[in-house]
């Protein structure tokens, strides 16, 4: 585990077959500078917020495929509103 965020993005960032457990803050963070970033093939498990936490400024992001569980807040937050979020294993 980590303290804080597991994994940040910049933007046009790309996360795949990445694991993150046990982080303070949550597993993905695209953050306000995340635009376009894109999240597939990962497992995040047991962070201390969300597994997946987008930012209200990081705007088209694309999400897919990934397995999340037993996040703190819940799996995927996506405060941007305009992202794709789909197919993602939440159970």
């Amino acid at each position: 585990g980590c303290v804080g965020a597991g994994i940040a993005t910049d933007p046009n960032g790309f996360v795949s077959s990445c694991y993150s457990d046990s982080c303070g803050g949550s597993g993905i963070i695209p953050g306000s500078v995340g635009d376009n970033s894109v999240m597939t093939g990962n497992w995040i498990t047991e962070n201390g917020v969300y597994g997946i936490d987008i930012n209200v400024a990081a705007e088209n992001c694309v999400v897919v495929g990934n397995r999340l569980t037993g996040n703190s807040s819940g799996e995927i937050n996506d405060a941007s509103g305009t992202s794709t979020v789909v197919g993602n294993d939440t159970t």
